[in-house]
Order: C-alpha cells, then sequence, then structure tokens
C-alpha cells in the first residue's frame, strides 16, 4: 500500500492557518483608539511699539486719540482712535502729552497696552481739529449736503444720485492694517449686503459705498482689485470710491468724521452712515461694535422712507 508523504510547506501552512484561527476565537477583535482632538491654535499677537502725542481722551475711557510716529513695517504716520481695554492706563493723562505704548494686533482685533509719558508739549492745532471746532453737526432727518466722489471706475459720482435709494457709507484707506478699522467695515458690509440680499420680500432699493479718503493713492487701479477680495466678482449695489481733501472736511465737520491727510500724517477713526431714500440722513454708527444685522435693519428702514 503506497502511503503519500506531505511535504513540510503543507504542515507549515497548515500550522499557520491554526494559529490563525485559533488568535481569531481566542481573543477580540482589536479596536483603533480614537483620534486625538485637535489642537487649539493659539491667537497669534503681534506688538508694536508707538510714539506719539494725545489728540483727545474719550469719557468712557475705551479708546483714545493720538497722533503718532510712523510704525516701522506696519502703519505710516497717522491720527487715530486706540482701543484700550484696561481704563486704568488713562488714569492722570491728559491731551497734548507725548507717550509711548504698546500696540498688540491680531487677526481680528488691536488694542494699546503699558501707556507711558514721555513730556509734556503743547498740542497742536490741526487742520482738522480746526474744522470740528465749528461744532457744526447734522440730526436724523437734515438733508444730505451734495459731494462728488471718483468711482473705482474711475467715474465722478454725486451723491444725490443715489436718491430713491438708502445708501450705507463709511470711509476707508487700502493701505490700513489695523483689522478692526477698515478691514472690519468692509466685512460688516458684506455681511450686511450678503443679509440683505436674501431677503426674497425684502428692499432693494439700497446701496453700500466704501469711500477712500486717500485719493492720491487709492486711485481705481488700487481700488477695483482691493474691492474683489471682499466683495468677489459680484458687485451688486456695492460701490468703491474715493474722496477729495474737500469732501473728507465736509464729512468732518457733520459727523465728527476725521478722515484725511493732515500735516503729513493720515486722521482716521470709525463712521458708519445711513441716508434714507430721500438723501436725508437716518442713522450714524459710531466706532465699530455695531453688528452686520443692525446696519441691515437700518438700511431696510431707511429704504422704506
Amino acid at each position: 500500500m503506497t502511503r503519500h508523504l506531505r511535504s513540510p510547506i503543507v504542515f507549515l501552512c497548515q500550522g499557520m492557518i491554526s494559529l490563525v484561527l485559533l488568535a481569531g476565537c481566542d481573543k477580540p477583535t482589536a479596536t483603533k483608539a480614537p483620534p486625538p482632538p485637535p489642537l487649539l491654535m493659539e491667537t497669534k499677537v503681534q506688538t508694536y511699539d508707538v510714539r506719539g502725542v494725545i489728540e483727545a481722551i474719550p469719557e468712557d475711557g475705551k479708546t483714545v486719540t493720538v497722533n503718532h510716529e510712523e510704525i516701522p513695517n506696519f502703519m505710516s504716520r497717522m491720527t487715530m482712535d486706540f482701543a484700550v481695554k484696561n481704563p486704568a492706563i488713562l488714569k492722570g493723562r491728559r491731551v497734548g502729552e507725548a507717550v509711548t505704548f504698546k500696540l498688540l494686533v491680531t487677526d481680528d482685533e488691536s488694542w494699546i497696552e503699558d501707556l507711558q509719558v514721555n513730556a509734556s508739549v503743547k498740542p497742536s492745532t490741526t487742520r482738522i481739529a480746526s474744522l470740528l471746532a465749528s461744532n457744526a453737526s447734522m440730526k436724523p432727518g437734515d438733508p444730505m449736503p451734495e459731494v462728488e466722489l471718483l468711482t473705482e471706475e474711475g467715474k465722478s459720482v454725486k451723491l444725490s444720485e443715489f436718491q430713491g435709494e438708502a445708501v450705507a457709507f463709511t470711509m476707508i484707506f487700502t493701505r490700513c492694517p489695523l483689522p478692526d478699522f477698515c478691514p472690519r467695515m468692509n466685512r460688516h458690509f458684506q455681511e450686511a449686503r450678503e443679509l440683505l440680499l436674501k431677503q426674497k420680500e425684502g428692499p432693494k432699493n439700497w446701496r453700500f459705498l466704501s469711500i477712500s479718503f486717500d485719493p492720491e493713492f487709492d486711485k481705481p487701479e488700487i481700488l477695483v482689485p482691493y474691492a474683489r477680495t471682499y466683495r468677489g466678482d459680484n458687485a451688486d449695489r456695492w460701490l468703491f470710491a474715493s474722496a477729495s481733501a474737500e469732501v473728507s472736511d465736509t464729512f468732518a465737520i457733520l459727523f465728527d468724521f476725521r478722515s484725511g491727510a493732515n500735516e503729513g500724517s493720515l486722521v482716521h477713526n470709525l463712521r458708519t452712515i445711513v441716508v434714507d431714500s430721500k438723501g436725508r440722513l437716518f442713522r450714524q454708527f459710531d466706532g465699530n461694535q455695531w453688528t452686520p444685522a443692525e446696519l441691515a435693519e437700518a438700511i431696510a428702514k431707511a429704504a422704506a422712507r
């Protein structure tokens, strides 16, 4: 009787199969450990040393107006309102004092810390200060003055040409580096426009105007790509333009809208104006703490006037 011998390879394979089967029967199936939670992104803060002269100290202690020197690799000479998180740093400070401080900047906001007095100097009488001394102002319901702007398309347009539409406008400049100044105004306009466009039963007679007070730099070829970064290729009811120094002076008198060139530097604070469909002042938003929803609501009401 012939005996069939199995090769060592066959025995080896059978043994491996048995081990695998036994392992599958005796041990539970291993489960993968859940991936670790993503690390929280730390807020990146840039810090700059600033020197300047205090121009104004509002009573609320939340901001201070400083005419500051150039901040290398960040911002040219300007007079502007800086946010203050700790009002105690303004205690005892006076208009006209020369100061140094730290300017802290993130992707979303900016504020100052470590305010120190350098010396006391006599406050200068600037062109903007002289205009504000007139104490002229507008009240809701007052007719808007006639002003002429240069659009991003290089065409002249008068404010009166938008009569019949509610108009919201603010003053910006394209070189503005502080995230809570011009960039925030543009983002608020962007979100408010989206809210209004989504309203199926909402008004259609409205428009946004982003007006540069830096016409020497912000020419049409600068404004066009700048506008695209905020509104994309859809320019529906959102126009970018520039204003002359005379127009900036007019807005300074009427709205305490300090913007424009001033003795070799730029002056800038934040005001957003809403005009009703009959060309009258409807509402003024000061600063940057208002919301896009509040602006959209104001425009809807102004459009119905």
